[in-house]
């Protein structure tokens, strides 16, 4: 059935997060250092990167005391997992609720101060797809921080796009129980959460509102985990943005368990709508 709707994921998808994330790293290490009560945490941060590198796929990123992603997924997730390991080996918060409460906090001021670079052909890609096909950006991040790097980037017919900001896709939820709760891939030692009840509100809301289905709607996200496979268990096309760390198991996952595509180029996904 022909596309009626594309959903994007923005960070990591549309923009460089190595770049952009240096201003949100500097002020996001402040303040749990000040949590920790400390002036400078360099030296145990780059101890915990070590770690990550090393056993991304088994520990994962967690919230809520759940693995909901790899935790080397962009530097976004791994500074929110690194921050939690150091709290949690400091004694600090307790109450893992209400630690993670405070550390989506501090990443969403923090967030403010990023800066701007999308990839090569984000402009000619978003253009293409407003004059095609109903476009929406659904993404954990603020939505006014969205708004200010598209009004840089601008591109034409950009007021079409309509952007659903914290989104929380990485929020499972036990007692949903419209999907099953876990589905395993080759290559992954653990099950991914599929119970993303507030990702699937939000796709649930797109497609009443539009009056498409699932089977009308390709996906495109740059992790397996949090934008692509709560779809893809749906029924929607999935489209996964191959970045440096994308791990060859989601490749795997995505183009022949879910039949969908892969590219480092984002300019395919036009291709894909066509």
């Amino acid at each position: 059935m022909k596309t009626k709707i594309v959903i994007l994921d923005f960070d990591g998808t549309l923009t460089n997060t190595k770049k952009e994330a240096k201003p949100f790293l500097i002020g996001f290490k402040k303040d749990i250092a000040k949590l920790l009560n400390k002036k400078n945490i360099d030296k145990e941060w780059k101890k915990k990167e070590k770690e990550i590198w090393r056993n991304s796929e088994i520990a994962g990123g967690e919230f809520r005391g759940k693995i909901v992603s790899r935790c080397n997924v962009d530097s976004y997730m791994e500074a929110a997992t690194i921050a939690q390991q150091l709290l949690e080996e400091a004694k600090i918060f307790k109450d893992k609720n209400k630690r993670d409460k405070v550390i989506e906090e501090i990443y969403r001021r923090n967030y403010l101060k990023t800066a701007i670079s999308f990839k090569r052909g984000a402009k000619e890609v978003l253009e293409g797809l407003i004059q095609k096909i109903s476009l929406f950006i659904v993404t954990n991040s603020r939505p006014d921080a969205i708004i200010k790097k598209l009004e840089k980037l601008n591109p034409r017919g950009k007021e079409k796009i309509k952007i659903v900001g914290d989104a929380e896709k990485y929020y499972a939820d036990s007692n949903f129980d419209a999907v099953p709760e876990t589905i395993t891939i080759n290559g992954l030692k653990r099950p991914i959460l599929l119970r993303r009840k507030k990702y699937f509100d939000v796709l649930s809301r797109i497609w009443k509102e539009t009056s498409y289905k699932p089977k009308q709607t390709l996906v495109v996200g740059d992790n397996l985990e949090l934008d692509l496979v709560l779809p893809a268990v749906l029924g929607c096309n999935i489209f996964l943005v191959i970045n440096s760390n994308t791990p060859s198991y989601e490749i795997e996952a995505v183009t022949h368990k879910f039949k969908g595509y892969a590219s480092k180029d984002i300019k395919d996904i036009l291709k894909v709508i066509n």
